[in-house]
């Protein structure tokens, strides 16, 4: 970021690296190009940012925030809501809305002590057939 003049709050540092571990558990994942695509995806986002603000308020520093790394970095204040209407049409799934839900609760708990919680709850499901 140095080399490229670029600067970012505490806070969008660490949306940052949230979004390259999610990004390194997909196929062809790479370092290198991943950080620079990253970069160029906030670069992208916070001129877009800028271009909404009037022009006396405009940054002339490339200060990144949070939503220029992730434009849904606090998902996880929404996660009820959107678990709710995710399942909203079916149904039969208040059981499993109700399990999903206790696993959103130990995720953000696991994450609240800056522990990875891949390794202790499944984070893909398969629904097969009438609820």
């Amino acid at each position: 970021m140095k080399q490229q003049d670029v600067a970012a709050t505490n806070d969008a540092m660490i949306v940052a690296m949230e979004v390259l571990k999610r990004s390194k558990i997909r196929p062809h994942f790479g370092n290198a190009g991943e950080v620079e695509n990253l970069l160029g995806s906030a670069k992208d986002r916070f001129q877009k940012r800028q271009n909404r603000l009037p022009i006396g308020e405009r940054s002339i520093d490339f200060v990144f925030e949070q939503q220029d790394f992730d434009p849904e970095f606090d998902r996880v204040k929404n996660a009820n809501e959107k678990l709710k209407t995710l399942f909203e049409d079916t149904v039969g799934c208040e059981d499993i809305i109700a399990k999903l839900a206790g696993y959103q609760q130990i995720v953000q708990g696991m994450k609240a002590r800056d522990v990875d919680p891949r390794g202790e709850i499944p984070m893909n499901f398969l629904f097969k057939g009438p609820p």
